[in-house]
């Protein structure tokens, strides 16, 4: 178990610490913003405003790249770091939005949303919305339009959280492998994902 001086200590390193923020990152972020935005709020004017979630997605890889590439050293510790970090961040408030979520599908949903949102609750608590998607019919842009699920929006940040999860996996076998070994991997791996998404 984590001692508070354990946890404490992992600020000393400055694994995926966040870096002074960029202007340029900081507006390509904005228009994203303003294009999802859009697209949920006037879907048939601006029906290209989703691109914006894949801008999230590049900009945290490239953002994880680019913290990543500054590190001299990277194992055990250090990825430990890393997941404390993300967690502190981005946990906490997720499960207040889905336990809200799920009291709100208990006693005010009847019917077949009420159904849907009850077995949307397992996937959202153990981030595997985007899975559901996949499996199902309705995309998670279809699930918006209809809008019957309290828990669709939770497929983008559970696609990130997986995200971290392997991002420090790849980056303890780069730097153990020889190069092009590697790149062989990154090959294999990417060509896998074809296949699932």
């Amino acid at each position: 178990m984590l001692g508070a001086s354990s946890v404490h200590s992992f600020d000393r390193f400055n694994l995926l610490s966040p870096v002074a923020p960029r202007t340029d990152l900081q507006l390509i972020r904005g228009i994203a913003i303003i294009g999802v935005v859009l697209f949920h709020f006037f879907p048939d004017h601006f029906s290209n405003g989703y691109i914006g979630v894949d801008q999230f997605f590049v900009l945290s890889g490239f953002l994880m790249s680019m913290m990543t590439e500054r590190q001299k050293r990277f194992g055990p510790y250090e990825m430990a770091g890393f997941y404390y970090r993300r967690a502190r961040r981005i946990l906490p408030l997720y499960y207040l939005v889905v336990l809200i979520c799920a009291v709100i599908s208990k006693y005010k949903l009847f019917g077949y949303p009420m159904i849907n949102n009850r077995e949307s609750i397992s996937y959202a608590a153990n981030m595997i919305t985007n899975i559901k998607a996949t499996d199902s019919f309705r995309t998670p842009l279809i699930q918006l339009t209809i809008a019957d699920d309290m828990f669709t929006h939770t497929w983008s940040i559970a696609l990130e959280m997986q995200f971290y999860i392997i991002f420090p996996v790849f980056i303890l076998v780069f730097r153990s492998l020889h190069k092009y070994l590697a790149y062989a991997f990154l090959l294999l791996v990417g060509e896998s994902t074809s296949f699932t998404t």
